[in-house]
């Protein structure tokens, strides 16, 4: 597992270098070096969280031996099995971080950049470690433990990472199994139909089941209503609550009246983010 890991997050570096280099070279305004700073302190510090959320709950495991057993067969029904089962929890959590609480203290921070690229998807809802441990305990009831559940949940957000880009534009047959880039952009985006929309992780089956598709039908304008550009370095960690709490804070800009320079990195004001 810890191979397949290191692979994959050496795939994941080369993937953000060469877009990176290629919106360099051809300046389509993809990246922003501040934006980015600001992604980089959002994942060190979600990453900071996870694992040692991670390394807690591993004690746990010797105890839910004694009265569950675990599933010593690990073949590829088990890994089959366990992909599918927590991308449906992954499904119901994402859905929920929608709702004006989780929001607001967590998964704003994913959301709130003004360009979507491939570095974003690292762009962390915090405190995301925390409850996370509400969805997958079910794992463990199941027979799962904690290697191999951590090893899941890591896979899951590092495929969540590649969706997370403009290049690649529809793809029918991928489009309609799984989640892409062209799903991803939808749920990235303020337009009316696409506010609260595609939540899956790796299958669009959640979303087709449970009534949240939604196809990408137009242009997909990105962002939330506070642009993080705007604040103080380290107020990206409180964006949900600024206007709330703070009445000196940056007005929510209103959709249009201030757009930047490359009309594909528009804000998004989302339904949950209008307070």
């Amino acid at each position: 597992m810890d191979r397949i890991l290191l692979i994959s997050y050496c795939v994941a570096t080369l993937m953000i270098a060469i877009e990176f280099i290629h919106d360099y070279i051809n300046k389509k305004g993809l990246y922003s070096l501040k934006d980015s700073l600001q992604t980089l302190l959002l994942l060190y510090t979600f990453a900071a969280i996870y694992f040692t959320v991670q390394f807690g709950v591993k004690f746990l495991d010797p105890f839910l031996n004694q009265y569950l057993l675990p599933v010593t067969e690990k073949g590829w029904i088990f890994w089959i099995s366990l992909t599918v089962i927590y991308d449906f929890l992954y499904y119901w959590m994402h859905r929920l971080e929608h709702t004006p609480f989780l929001w607001k203290i967590s998964h704003i921070h994913h959301h709130s950049s003004r360009y979507l690229n491939i570095l974003t998807g690292f762009r962390s809802s915090i405190f995301q470690p925390v409850y996370l441990l509400l969805f997958i305990a079910p794992l463990y009831l199941l027979g799962f433990r904690t290697p191999e559940i951590f090893f899941m949940v890591t896979m899951n957000k590092l495929y969540n990472c590649w969706v997370h880009q403009q290049h690649l534009k529809k793809v029918p047959l991928v489009d309609l199994l799984l989640n892409s880039p062209a799903n991803h952009r939808v749920h990235h985006g303020r337009n009316e139909i696409y506010i609260d929309r595609n939540f899956a992780g790796i299958f669009m089956i959640w979303d087709k089941l449970f009534g949240t598709y939604q196809e990408e039908t137009e242009k997909v304008l990105f962002g939330v209503s506070t642009d993080p550009e705007k604040l103080k370095f380290f107020q990206v960690y409180t964006l949900g609550f600024l206007r709330a709490i703070d009445s000196s804070a940056p007005k929510a800009m209103v959709a249009g009246s201030e757009m930047p320079t490359n009309p594909a990195t528009t804000t998004r004001m989302s339904s949950n983010d209008e307070t």
